[in-house]
């Protein structure tokens, strides 16, 4: 079981979950592994084999793990929303 001492953030600013497992240690984003538990492995994996797709944050809070909030999209569509959002966030 994970407890909120136990997340940390990962140095690109993801909630992650530091692992050892005998000699290794991993340190795990839990949006990834939320996408596990919420039976989306075959999104992840998707993921995983290719620098093509992403696990995109609705949100765009990076630190969110809420799976209503994680789409697997392609990489150039994630880039996009990224540059529509911070041209949105401009305050007048």
């Amino acid at each position: 079981m994970l407890g909120v001492g136990n997340q940390n953030t990962h140095h690109r600013g993801y909630a992650s979950v530091h692992l050892v497992i005998g000699r290794r240690s991993y340190c795990i984003c839990l949006h990834q592994i939320v996408l596990v538990a919420d039976d989306r492995r075959e999104e992840l994996n998707q993921t995983l084999r290719s620098d093509s797709h992403d696990i995109s944050h609705l949100c765009h809070n990076r630190k969110c793990f809420n799976p209503e909030h994680l789409v697997v999209e392609s990489r150039l569509n994630n880039r996009r929303r990224q540059r529509c959002n911070v041209a949105t966030d401009t305050k007048f």
